[in-house]
């Protein structure tokens, strides 16, 4: 059912700490007009470990506002006793909905040749929410065997990225969100034990983004 690059949004928060619900739904909006294959709100990089129940609720029917189909979910912890019991029950609660279950990791494109190597194709992008442009660009090139465009991307921006990530715990989203800002949308920061990057990580991604961005514009 999905395809293409699924687009995992990040969660808004105000300047009070609430649930920025107006600025998510920019943000999926935005989403959207780049032609993601899916839309999974409330995952890692919508910190959903830091949401409570009805902030998550809250999350969860603002995006499908947006996008009013639910139509997948996302297991990104492993623990597969739990996730049988939530595929039981949507089998159970919705029969005749068709409904896919699968895994993410951190920065997919790093994996994605991998994974197709195994028959995996469908992958989730956190770089779809602050720079569209060049997961598609690298999906494209991945999937129509262009291998020159996916190693400079790799090379250039995919890469040294995941080296930015590796430099604290929690980058993984705490770089998403940054970059969002970067590119124009205020989302407001990190919920705590997350951090938000300092400002030489800053000029760093930013440095990231314009050299995967240069790329795409060869």
């Amino acid at each position: 059912m999905l395809d293409g690059v699924l687009f995992f949004p990040v969660t808004p928060f105000a300047a009070d700490g609430a649930v920025d619900a107006g600025a998510l739904a920019e943000h999926v909006r935005r989403g959207l007009g780049a032609g993601p294959g899916g839309i999974f709100a409330a995952c890692g990089t919508g910190e959903f470990h830091a949401l409570a129940p009805e902030e998550h609720q809250e999350v969860v029917r603002t995006a499908v506002a947006a996008l009013p189909t639910v139509a997948g979910f996302k297991d990104g912890t492993g623990d597969l006793d739990l996730l049988g019991q939530i595929v039981t029950a949507v089998r159970e609660s919705l029969p005749d909905k068709p409904f896919q279950f699968f895994n993410g990791m951190p920065t997919a494109e790093v994996t994605v040749q991998a994974y197709r190597g195994i028959g995996v194709g469908l992958y989730s992008s956190a770089v779809f929410c602050f720079a569209p442009e060049l997961s598609l660009a690298f999906y494209r090139a991945v999937t129509g065997d262009d291998a020159a465009t996916a190693h400079r991307l790799l090379a250039d921006f995919f890469h040294p990225l995941v080296r930015l990530r590796n430099k604290a715990p929690g980058y993984a989203v705490s770089l998403v969100k940054a970059g969002v800002r970067l590119c124009g949308l205020d989302v407001g920061g990190v919920r705590p034990p997350l951090t938000d990057p300092p400002p030489e990580h800053l000029a760093e991604l930013r440095r990231i983004l314009d050299a995967g961005q240069a790329v795409v514009a060869t």
